[in-house]
């Protein structure tokens, strides 16, 4: 499943969103450091590539991106990124975090566009993850991100027995779009979009950070990581 939920994370999408705005006379104070929000997969809306919705429904069903306010000011907050399902993040999943987002006083906040690389070495380019606080905090409302998705870039056991050059492809043939340039000029980056998930508060420092991959007390996988150091558990 931590491999899908990498994949879903890029493209979990962007868009101005159709939640009601909030007053702009009522200012929305920044969410506490600790906080913690859950976002299903299923809350949102598919905008690009067209038709990938119907591939992601052979993906397990509940899974979910945890977001965690690291680090909060008045202006700005750090989210620390994880994954698992709608009860508790998945140790097995290294954890990231996305640092600078920019926070306004009607709780709308912004990242990027910037390059983002996730924990298992998928790479997007001028990523945008947009989205902003209800009143009380309780949810993350609007939520959504565009970027262009480096398909070189993908774990090999993502896309197994595939070769890089067949990548692209495969989107072509099971969605009839093409591959653009990425910023090196060459046609091996996705166009991805998404827009108005929902994020839903959870108790305080629901998640942990994990720094490596399998290798966390609460994981059976970390028995079998040679790089994962267990005498502290």
């Amino acid at each position: 499943m931590k491999y899908w939920c990498m994949l879903w994370l890029l493209v979990a999408g962007c868009g101005s969103g159709g939640g009601t705005t909030p007053d702009a006379a009522l200012p929305v104070p920044p969410p506490p450091e600790g906080a913690t929000w859950f976002v299903e997969t299923d809350s949102g809306q598919w905008i690009a590539p067209e038709g990938a919705e119907r591939y992601l429904t052979l993906a397990p069903e509940g899974v979910a991106l945890w977001l965690h306010a690291a680090r909060v000011s008045e202006s700005g907050l750090d989210f620390r990124l994880a994954v698992g399902d709608a009860e508790a993040q998945d140790v097995c999943v290294r954890t990231t975090v996305m640092e600078g987002l920019t926070l306004n006083t009607d709780g709308r906040f912004r990242y990027g566009p910037a390059d983002f690389a996730l924990p298992n070495g998928t790479a997007t380019e001028d990523l945008i993850l947009v989205g902003r606080f209800s009143a009380d905090g309780s949810q993350i409302l609007e939520l959504g991100a565009q970027a262009l998705l480096d398909m070189r870039s993908i774990p090999e056991d993502l896309i197994p027995m595939l070769d890089v050059d067949d990548r692209c492809a495969l989107i072509s043939a099971l969605l009839d779009v093409e591959c653009v340039p990425c910023r090196d000029g060459q046609e091996f980056c996705l166009t991805v979009e998404m827009a108005d998930f929902v994020g839903q508060m959870r108790p305080q420092d629901s998640t942990e950070e994990v720094l490596l991959a399998d290798c966390h007390p609460g994981c059976e996988a970390s028995a079998e990581n040679p790089e994962c150091d267990r005498s502290g558990f």
